[in-house]
């Protein structure tokens, strides 16, 4: 049995997390949390580009 990964829950969400990665400022990073786009961050250049959180942000 092949484990199958996810990146989104619905293909509307897997469509906002790739177009926000394509238009990403080399200054920003893409908080994904629970499969879905959480938003969109400034940070420093050259650091991270995407974080996935799969627990509860407190």
């Amino acid at each position: 049995m092949e484990a199958v990964e996810k990146v989104a829950r619905r293909w509307e969400d897997f469509e906002i997390i790739v177009e926000s990665l394509l238009n990403l400022e080399e200054d920003e990073t893409l908080l994904i949390q629970s499969e879905r786009a959480v938003g969109i961050f400034k940070i420093y250049k050259n650091t991270h580009r995407l974080i996935l959180a799969n627990a509860l942000i407190v």
